[in-house]
């Protein structure tokens, strides 16, 4: 009998400078989940809670400074799975990790080329010889992915995926998700998928209806004090004039502009926050708006 998601992975414990593959043994019956408060409430949602085996199971862990880089448990597992879905023929991978995306893309027939950037030299010695190739589609290429690419010139991959970050926060989306996409602009014909960018959206999106619900008029009066996100679209000297602040602009502009009634803006700042930093995002927006921008506005 199939078990699913027992890991595909046989990596022998082992330590190379400071990165180190650790054995996690789980005794029968222990529940390994498929997701956690956070992942829900930022909107990630799962059809079964959890998995558990009636034999004791082991996983991987990689770790920095005894800190978990990334695990085969099955919550990753699955994420990487749906991250994974339709990839074909050549696939660019940064991040090499577990070597867990590499695995399950190179046990794909319609997969032609396997492209794995990764920074750590360690990780590739610790890894790259359990990853099993069994049709030499395999390359694992030392390197920064966000360096490689400002000077790659081969020809252009089918698809992409990233994984090169343990925080899935929304610094992580504009400091390394934004700049891969704009980097990986001609080099990969399909957009880019990121691991877990449905959480660092998702936390955007929140941003957004935080803000226009504390910044309707009179909201602060008693506090005798201006937000400093009331009038985002206005120049703002100081630590709030960051990509945290500059990224809601455009979106506050229109909000300005339009004074949507509730429902209209929840939808606009969904479809904002899901397509900020995409490949011709403002293009996207520009579209929406001219859609369904103006109807329903007070």
């Amino acid at each position: 009998m199939k078990h699913k998601y027992l890991t595909p992975l046989d990596i022998p414990a082992n330590r190379i400078g400071e990165y180190e593959i650790v054995h996690e043994v789980k005794p029968p019956g222990t529940k390994m989940m498929f997701g956690n408060m956070r992942t829900a409430f930022f909107g990630q949602k799962v059809k079964k809670s959890s998995v558990e085996y009636p034999f004791p199971t082991t996983w991987h862990q990689l770790t920095h400074h005894g800190g978990r880089l990334m695990s085969d448990w099955p919550i990753e597992q699955r994420q990487i799975d749906e991250n994974l879905k339709g990839m074909r023929g050549s696939v660019l991978v940064g991040g090499l990790g577990l070597g867990y995306a590499a695995t399950v893309l190179l046990q794909r027939r319609s997969v032609s080329r396997v492209t794995v950037v990764e920074i750590a030299p360690e990780v590739i010695e610790l890894v790259k010889p359990f990853t099993k190739d069994p049709n030499k589609k395999l390359t694992v290429v030392h390197a920064d992915v966000l360096d490689w690419f400002k000077s790659y010139k081969g020809e252009q991959f089918d698809h992409a995926f990233f994984d090169i970050w343990s925080s899935d926060g929304e610094g992580t989306f504009f400091e390394t998700v934004c700049p891969l996409y704009d980097l990986s602009k001609g080099k990969v014909e399909h957009s880019p998928v990121n691991w877990n960018e449905d959480i660092m959206r998702g936390q955007l999106y929140h941003g957004l209806t935080s803000r226009m619900l504390f910044s309707k008029p009179g909201a602060f009066e008693h506090l005798k004090v201006k937000p400093p996100m009331m009038q985002p679209w206005e120049k703002i000297d100081g630590p709030w004039d960051t990509i945290f602040h500059n990224w809601a602009v455009p979106f506050f502009q229109w909000w300005k502009e339009t004074q949507p009634n509730d429902e209209l803006a929840g939808k606009a700042a969904s479809y904002y926050a899901s397509n900020y930093g995409k490949w011709n995002w403002t293009e996207y927006w520009d579209a929406w708006k001219d859609l369904f921008g103006q109807k329903e506005s007070k």
